[in-house]
C-alpha cells in the first residue's frame, strides 16, 4: 500500500507541476534549438537531466511536452505560445531545449518540428530494441497503462494489428514499431540532414555518460561540461529479464531493420543480434 500510494503522490505531483507549466506566461520570443526525439525507455530522462545542467541551456520546465505529437494542437494553425511557455530562458541562457521521446515514431511529428524550425537539431538515444521493448512493456504494466497482458500476448496483439493495417500507429502498443530505428531515421533525414541529427547509443550513455555529453555538447555549440556523477532516472525498480524465446522472436522481427540501421550509421550492432 505504501508503495502505491507513493506512485499516486509522485504521479500528482508530476501533474500538477506540468499544469502550473502550462498556464504560465510566454516570457520569450526565442524558438527551441533542439528536441531529444527519441528513443522512449532509451535513457532520453537521464539525458533531461544531464543536459539540465548545463549553464548555457534551458531545458523545458517539465520533461515530455508533446506538443509535435497532440493532433488537437494541429488542427487549425498551431499556437506556438502553448509550446514557448514551458521555457523560462534567462539572459545567459544560449539554447533553449526539451524531450519528447515519442516524436521519432509518431506520424507527422518530424514534419511539424520541421514546419516549426527548419534548423532543429534533432538527438536520438536507441537502445537494444528487445530490451527496450520489455521495458516499455514493463513500464506499462507498472503504470497501468495497459491491460495486464503477457509480454509475448502483447506483442501479438502489435503484429495483428499491424498486419491489418501497415500503418497502424500506437502509443501504448508499439513495442515492436519503436525499435524499428532506421526506418523512423530515414523518415527524419526526408525532413532534416544528417548533419543535423545527433544519434548515440543508450549503453554509452549509461556506461560513458561524459563521452557521449562531449559529443552533444560539440553538437550544440556549447563548451564541454563534468558529468556530475551518474544520472539513471526512469529506472525499473526490479530486475526482471527478457525471456529467451520472447528475445529470440523481437530479434527474427527486427533483424531486417538493424542490419539496415549498421549500414545508414557505420555501427556495430552485434551485440543487439545475440540471443
Amino acid at each position: 500500500m505504501k508503495k502505491m500510494a507513493g506512485k499516486i503522490k509522485r504521479r500528482l505531483v508530476k501533474n500538477l507541476r506540468r499544469t502550473v507549466w502550462s498556464l504560465g506566461p510566454v516570457t520569450h520570443k526565442r524558438k527551441v534549438d533542439f528536441i531529444i526525439a527519441g528513443t522512449q525507455k532509451g535513457g532520453t530522462t537521464s539525458l533531461y537531466e544531464y543536459v539540465n545542467l548545463h549553464p548555457d541551456i534551458c531545458m523545458s520546465g517539465v520533461k515530455e511536452l508533446h506538443f509535435f505529437d497532440a493532433e488537437k494542437n494541429f488542427r487549425t494553425a498551431p499556437d506556438y505560445r502553448k509550446f514557448h511557455r514551458y521555457f523560462r530562458p534567462k539572459p545567459h541562457h544560449r539554447l533553449l531545449g526539451e524531450a519528447t521521446p515519442i516524436y521519432m515514431y509518431w506520424p507527422h511529428a518530424i514534419e511539424r518540428i520541421h514546419a516549426y524550425e527548419p534548423r532543429m537539431k534533432l538527438i536520438l538515444v536507441l537502445r537494444d530494441p528487445a530490451e527496450r521493448a520489455f521495458s516499455q512493456w514493463r513500464m506499462q504494466v507498472r503504470t497501468g497503462i495497459r491491460e495486464v497482458s503477457s509480454f509475448r500476448e502483447s506483442i501479438q496483439k502489435e503484429l495483428a494489428a499491424l498486419a491489418a493495417d501497415p500503418s497502424f500507429r500506437s502509443r501504448t502498443l508499439s513495442y515492436v514499431a519503436r525499435g524499428r530505428y532506421a526506418r523512423q531515421i530515414r523518415s527524419i533525414h526526408a525532413y532534416f540532414p544528417p548533419e543535423q541529427v545527433l544519434v548515440a547509443r543508450s549503453e554509452d550513455l549509461l556506461h560513458t555518460p561524459q563521452i557521449v555529453l562531449d559529443r552533444i555538447c560539440d553538437f550544440l555549440g556549447v563548451d564541454h561540461m563534468p558529468v556530475p556523477g551518474h544520472i539513471s532516472e526512469n529506472a525499473a525498480p526490479d530486475k526482471a529479464h527478457l525471456d529467451k524465446a520472447d528475445r529470440a522472436r523481437l530479434i527474427e522481427l527486427l533483424h531486417d531493420d538493424i542490419r539496415d540501421l549498421e549500414s545508414l550509421l557505420g555501427w556495430d550492432c552485434s551485440a543487439w543480434l545475440k540471443p
